[in-house]
């Protein structure tokens, strides 16, 4: 995606002002639609109207920014995985993670899918819907929602017994606004 960006950039700059001026448009339809579709279709139509080969050449680049930019966030998501180191007892139950997709207000945004990529070798994996508590940073806007219980997602892991050492557990969730997110469980069992 970052390959496709920078391609974008660079031919860009050899564009000269013209081109400039239309990624401006470009960034003003961005801001103001919020659908890719919308602006590729109005950029594509601005450049047809004009009747010149080379501007719809430009234009279709910067449509292609424009559409492709917002997905940049969503995919870095994607691809670098949250990390949690836990520490627990061999043969013992123990939640290692939870997740809950909410609102500012703390209410529900929306249903969580969460799915097991790859199970530990040292023990076993459950994922229950239950009432519990989400950890958000203080950065985060929704951090006030850490004093209240919420339904989530619960993730529970067992060791076997008289299991001593590593695992880990990797995981992906799916919101219901359409993010992806990775996350990889590092176990520390204890006997």
């Amino acid at each position: 995606m970052r390959d496709i960006l920078t391609t974008c950039a660079l031919a860009a700059t050899a564009g000269g002002g013209e081109l400039a001026r239309w990624h401006t448009k470009t960034i003003e339809w961005r801001q103001k639609t919020r659908h890719g579709s919308r602006q590729f279709n109005a950029i594509i139509g601005r450049a047809k109207w004009k009747g010149n080969a080379n501007m719809l050449a430009k234009s279709i680049l910067w449509a292609a920014f424009a559409v492709l930019l917002p997905f940049e966030a969503a995919l870095a998501q994607a691809t670098n995985p949250t990390t949690v180191q836990k520490i627990t007892l061999a043969a013992v139950r123990t939640t290692v993670w939870g997740v809950a997709d909410l609102d500012p207000d703390c209410s529900v945004a929306g249903p969580m899918t969460v799915k097991i990529r790859k199970e530990p070798r040292h023990g076993k994996v459950e994922i229950e819907d239950e009432n519990g508590f989400v950890e958000y940073p203080s950065s985060n806007m929704r951090f006030h929602c850490n004093k209240v219980q919420v339904p989530m997602k619960k993730i529970y892991y067992t060791a076997e017994d008289n299991y001593d050492g590593k695992d880990k557990i990797e995981l992906e969730t799916f919101s219901s606004s359409g993010y992806a997110r990775k996350v990889i469980v590092d176990v520390t069992v204890k006997k």
